[in-house]
C-alpha cells in the first residue's frame, strides 16, 4: 500500500546523496560507461517510484549525451522536487503526514 511506497521513497531520498555523488565523479571524468550505468539505475528506480520528471531526466543525459555537472544538480533538484511531490499525493490518499 502507500506505506510500502513511502519506505522506498524514503530509501531512494536517502541514497541520492551517494547517488548523486557517483554522477558528478562519473561525469568529472567523461566516464561514459560508469556515467551510463549510474544513470540507467537512477532512471529505472526513479521511473519504479513514479518519479517521472527524474526519470525522463536521468534518461536525457545518457551518454552520448555530454555530462555537465549543472545537468546532474538539475537531475537531483528535480528528483527531490518529485519526490515531494509524490509524498504530498501519497499523504492525501492516505489520510495521513508523509513527513
Amino acid at each position: 500500500g502507500p506505506q510500502r511506497v513511502i519506505s522506498l521513497i524514503k530509501q531512494f531520498e536517502a541514497a541520492l546523496p551517494d547517488a548523486e555523488q557517483d554522477l558528478r565523479k562519473a561525469c568529472d571524468a567523461q566516464d561514459s560507461d560508469a556515467l551510463d550505468a549510474a544513470l540507467h539505475s537512477f532512471k529505472g528506480a526513479a521511473l519504479t517510484l513514479g518519479l517521472m520528471a527524474a526519470g525522463k531526466q536521468a534518461q536525457s543525459l545518457r551518454p552520448p549525451a555530454p555530462c555537465s555537472l549543472m545537468e546532474v544538480e538539475a537531475l537531483f533538484a528535480t528528483a527531490r522536487q518529485d519526490i515531494a511531490q509524490v509524498q504530498q499525493l501519497l499523504a492525501q490518499s492516505s489520510g495521513k503526514s508523509a513527513a
